[in-house]
């Protein structure tokens, strides 16, 4: 595939526009993904896996969608730095954080 589709998508472009990066903090609109990605697994995992470690479970499916990330850099997906990915997964365990505790079983 041509590189060049993956920086010329509208999608993409939009997606990549930073909010906020500083030397430890980087934000941009692919965080609001990784949100909803956590926040959809919180909802799961409260409904149908309330268990005290489902975040651990949560924790490895973010980090191996980030390893997919890194595999189709230049496919699929625009490099990242380190920090992006570590605030990726950061907002992800967010998201599943506040949707586990607002749906979980008592």
């Amino acid at each position: 595939m041509d590189k060049s589709f993956i920086n010329n998508n509208p999608i993409q472009e939009f997606l990549g526009r930073i909010i906020i990066s500083r030397p430890y903090v980087y934000i941009d609109y692919w965080s609001a993904l990784h949100f909803c990605s956590g926040a959809i697994l919180g909802l799961l995992f409260a409904i149908y896996y309330p268990k005290k470690y489902s975040w651990l479970f949560t924790l490895v499916i973010l980090i191996i969608y980030e390893i997919i990330e890194i595999l189709l850099t230049g496919i699929l997906f625009v490099a990242e730095t380190a920090v992006d990915r570590i605030w990726d997964l950061i907002i992800g365990l967010v998201g599943f954080f506040i949707f586990y505790y607002l749906f979980r079983k008592k």
